[in-house]
This record gives structure tokens, C-alpha cells and sequence, in this order.
């Protein structure tokens, strides 16, 4: 505890890994500082800056001669604040950082909570997710790094014995990431400590799960210092990875938060509310006029969807998009919309003006979408209007409007009565559009 430049010196196991052939090795939970404080004073002392401290510098340096990426924790020190973080570094230095969400008992008394959120990193290896302990006992950790399209997860922990748990007992945290990892089709890397450090003893117990929630190493001892030797990886016949449809599971009914909350990213107004069945069917509806029943068999109608999967956003895309699919699916269950099956169309926008230009136009001219559905910003939608109008799409926006860019082909679903997609419907009706229910 506390000997920082021991505990980073200490690289024979990583060494041997390398020599063994490992690409990609995992460190435990604040393997620069050790885990148990006494004091505020002393875990400010011992933190340090990332990626400018010693040991993210050293780890770098260290990845770089072997040619290998690792991921350890490190008691990271922003400003005023304190983080339970970890590090990514490979062949070319730093990858990045992630910051702790969900802290364990004591640790609230000295660390803030992650706010970061879950990057994914791509690297040589493939696209790398990072938790930390007590991070992989909520659902939703891998759920939002698997949406997030990690590959693998790196689990930097320091595991401990549960209440109550029966002696010999497998350590729990063993049989949830068995069971992340065969939910979410992704590989899960637990590298947890051995011992007992100012009184507190720790489970060890490391192991690889793979995409099927099977023990591929490990896991290992729970008592002694133990490496890639003792428990090698099982022969197996070799498997096609798991391919888990996101789009087929039912989103809950009130928007899923991490648990403890933390404030929510700087997203546009309007962000946080996932696209509805209700308006997949109002849009659809609005196409009335558009769609003449005689030609309802020969094509399904075509539903763009322009939204940030990348930038800002694009925190938020994953479940926009996941619940346009899955009202799609309800409704083409259902028999469609006036005997037309919908399809969806989805074009990245970049989560600003130029990309909305680019998705807009891609999804118009090149997709040949009949409607448009989107919650964008208001420079974003403004961007994008120009090509609905010279494309005559009509354009259902779906987040607040504050009432400055008109346009005919818009129907904006919140926020302007007169605007809203139910009276375009009724309006759509009096003309004698057909309609569903």
C-alpha cells in the first residue's frame, strides 16, 4: 500500500505475459497505489495526473518496448478532484481513460464519481471497453459498452468477500460477468489482487470469460499471486461469436439510468425521449396522401432517421435508434401500414449542421426515404431543411421547436400545437386519406 513506484516496477508478470505471447493484459483495480486509505491526505498524495503521471508514463513506455496494450487502475488526480480510473496504453502511448461510475463503500469518501460515461476504444486489438469492480454488478455496464461495440471488456478490480458468502464459495463477481458476457456476445478480462492489505483481504479468483459466457482461463487462485501459467486457456473447438440482437429486446418503460445517477451529458432538448410507437404510426399515417392504396403491395415505405452516432449525441443514438426498430418490428408484425411493411434507413449526422447537410441529402436522394423522422438540434434541423424541400419528403421532428424555421414539409410532434402530428393526421382525413389505428 502506498509504494507507487514498487507496485508500477513490479512488470515481471507482464513481461512473462508478453514473452508468452499475450497482446492485451489487465492489471487490478488501483494497481499504482493500493486499494485501502486511511485519509483523504493520503489518497491526494498518492493520485497523480493521467496521462502525464509516473504511471500511466511508465505503463506507456512499457507497452511500447513489448509491443502490447494494457489496462491497469490508477488513482487518477484532476484538478481538485479524484478519480477510481483506469488506463489504456499500447505500441503508440496513451489510448485513453476511464473514470470509476459506480463506487463501493469507503470509496465515495475519497473518489468522485466516474464522468466519463463507457468509451469504447479502438486499438489494433479491436474496439476495447474498461469497468472497474463494482461497475460489473449493474446490467446496464455492459449493456451500454456491448451498444457501444466493445468487444472485449477490461475488468481492473479489487474484489472482495460478499456478506453471507458460504466458505469455498466462487466469488460472485465471477458468475455475473459470466453472465454479461454471455447476455451482451462480448469477452470479459477480470484481473483482480490476491491477499490481505490493512486487514481487508481480497478474493483473487481472476478469469476470461468468452462471448458465451464460458471460463476460457481461470479462474485462478484466490490466495497466491497466480499469472497467464498456471491456468491456461481450455482447448476448444473454434466458435463463430455470439451475435446478440440488440433490436429484439423490449426497452423498459421508463428510460434506463445508472445507478448511483449521475448528471446527464449535454444533449440537445428533446434527446431524451426515445422515438415512440406512437410516432412511428403518426408518421406512417402522414404518408397517407403520399402512398395511394393502389400501389400498397409493391413497396415497403421507406423511414429515414438522420441521428448523432457519433460526436456529442451520441450518447444517446443507440436508444433512438433501437427504439425506431423495435416499434417497426411491432407495427410490420402487425400487417404493416395500409398493407406496407415500413423499413427503416439510419444516417449518421455527426451531431451537427454539416453532417445533417450529409445525412439529410444521403437519405433523400440516395436511400430514396418517403419520410423523415428525427429529433436534431435546431442548427442541425435547419441544416437539413433545404433538402426536404427540394425533395418534397416530408419531415416529422420529433424534438421541442422553438418555433423560427417553418417550413411546409415539417410536422413538428411537440411543443406547437398546430404543428403536432395528430392534427396533420386529422387533417390528412378530411381530405379523405386512409388511415390505422
Amino acid at each position: 500500500m502506498g509504494d507507487v513506484e514498487g507496485n508500477v516496477a513490479r512488470c515481471a508478470a507482464v513481461r512473462a505475459a508478453a514473452a508468452a505471447g499475450s497482446r492485451l493484459l489487465v492489471l487490478p483495480e488501483l494497481a499504482n497505489t493500493g486499494y485501502v486509505f486511511e485519509t483523504m491526505e493520503e489518497a491526494a498524495a498518492l493520485a497523480e495526473a493521467v496521462p502525464g503521471g509516473p504511471s500511466t508514463q511508465a505503463w506507456a513506455a512499457l507497452a511500447a518496448e513489448l509491443g502490447v496494450h494494457i489496462v491497469a487502475g490508477v488513482a487518477e488526480k484532476a484538478g481538485d478532484a479524484l478519480f477510481n480510473s483506469a488506463v489504456v496504453v499500447g505500441p503508440e502511448g496513451y489510448v485513453g481513460t476511464y473514470r470509476k461510475s459506480h463506487l463501493w463503500f469507503r470509496e465515495n469518501v475519497f473518489f468522485q464519481k466516474g464522468d466519463l460515461g463507457f468509451p469504447v476504444f479502438e486499438t489494433a486489438l479491436g474496439k476495447i471497453g474498461v469497468a472497474i469492480c463494482y461497475d460489473g454488478w449493474f446490467p446496464e455496464t455492459f449493456r451500454q459498452l456491448a451498444l457501444g461495440g466493445a468487444e472485449i471488456v477490461c475488468i481492473p478490480t479489487n474484489w472482495v468477500p460478499m456478506p453471507n458468502q458460504p466458505a469455498g464459495e466462487a466469488a460472485m463477481a465471477n458468475t455475473l460477468h459470466r453472465a454479461a458476457a454471455h447476455s451482451n456476445g462480448i469477452f470479459i478480462a477480470c484481473a483482480d489482487r490476491v491477499g490481505v492489505e490493512r486487514g481487508q483481504p481480497f478474493e483473487g479468483q481472476s478469469l476470461i470469460i468468452d462471448t458465451k459466457g464460458w471460463t476460457i482461463a481461470g479462474p485462478a487462485s484466490r490466495d497466491a499471486p497466480d499469472h497467464h501459467g498456471r491456468h491456461r486457456p481450455r482447448r476448444r473447438q473454434p466458435q463463430r461469436p455470439q451475435r446478440i440482437q440488440f433490436g429484439a429486446r423490449r426497452p423498459p418503460h421508463r428510460r434506463l439510468r445508472l445507478t448511483p445517477p449521475r448528471p446527464p451529458a449535454p444533449v440537445f432538448p428533446g434527446a431524451s425521449f426515445p422515438m415512440s410507437k406512437r410516432h412511428v404510426i403518426g408518421l406512417a399515417a402522414a404518408l397517407a396522401l403520399a402512398a395511394p392504396p393502389a400501389f400498397a403491395d409493391e413497396k415497403p415505405i421507406v423511414i429515414g432517421v438522420p441521428v448523432g452516432l457519433s460526436g456529442a449525441n451520441s450518447v444517446v443514438a443507440p436508444s433512438v435508434v433501437q427504439s425506431a426498430e423495435l416499434a417497426v418490428e411491432e407495427i410490420n408484425a402487425k400487417g404493416g401500414v395500409l398493407g406496407r411493411q415500413l423499413k427503416l434507413e439510419i444516417a449518421d449526422d455527426a451531431s451537427g449542421a454539416a453532417g445533417a447537410q450529409k445525412a439529410f441529402d444521403s437519405l433523400i436522394y440516395q436511400k430514396k426515404v418517403d419520410v423523415l423522422i428525427s429529433m436534431e438540434t435546431s442548427a442541425a434541423r435547419n441544416a437539413g431543411l433545404p433538402a426536404v424541400t427540394k425533395g418534397r419528403v416530408p419531415y416529422i421532428y420529433t424534438s421541442f421547436y422553438e418555433g423560427k424555421s417553418c417550413n411546409k414539409n415539417m410536422f413538428v410532434n411537440a411543443w406547437v400545437p398546430e404543428q403536432q402530428v395528430p392534427p396533420v393526421v386529422d387533417a390528412f382525413k378530411l381530405k379523405g386519406a386512409q388511415t390505422t389505428s
